[in-house]
């Protein structure tokens, strides 16, 4: 997928969410059953950020969206290439969530660095409402999955 448009980058998000999602959910049938748990918690919530920013698309000006934005994909190519946790291989609960929040802190990092570059106002608005919308997601997933040890 080339990026080079906020439009763009809006599409990579929710097929980073939806890949998210599926890879968690195949590696669900292969965990144990509290891993599992957990697998199915983030699949679920992965495919509802995914459906949250491809809402931002819609919501977004023609102007914002043809925002010209190549240079960070350019600088950082191995957002492109999503790389899954093995289905081949057993993953315990730690190793999701260290996956998970590394994952996310890569769309975070993005995210604050287009805010922080953004020239037209509605662009800024709308990458700063996404920014928000993922790090609060990240911490919403990351206490629940806590809350999933403590049980």
């Amino acid at each position: 997928m080339q990026v080079k448009k906020i439009n763009h980058v809006l599409d990579w998000t929710v097929e980073f969410h939806n890949r998210l999602a599926a890879n968690f959910e195949q590696l669900g049938l292969s965990s144990d059953k509290r891993c599992a748990m957990l697998l199915d918690y983030l699949s679920g919530y992965e495919g509802k950020l995914a459906a949250d920013v491809a809402s931002f698309k819609i919501l977004t000006s023609s102007n914002a969206l043809n925002t010209w934005c190549y240079e960070y994909f350019a600088e950082n190519p191995e957002l492109i290439d999503f790389e899954s946790l093995s289905a081949d291989m057993a993953h315990d609960e730690q190793q999701v969530q260290n996956y998970l929040a590394k994952k996310h802190q890569q769309v975070i990092d993005l995210y604050q660095y287009l805010t922080e570059h953004a020239e037209i106002e509605d662009c800024k608005d709308v990458l700063s409402q996404i920014l928000l919308t993922e790090q609060n997601a990240l911490q919403q997933m990351m206490q629940s999955a806590n809350r999933l040890k403590d049980v």
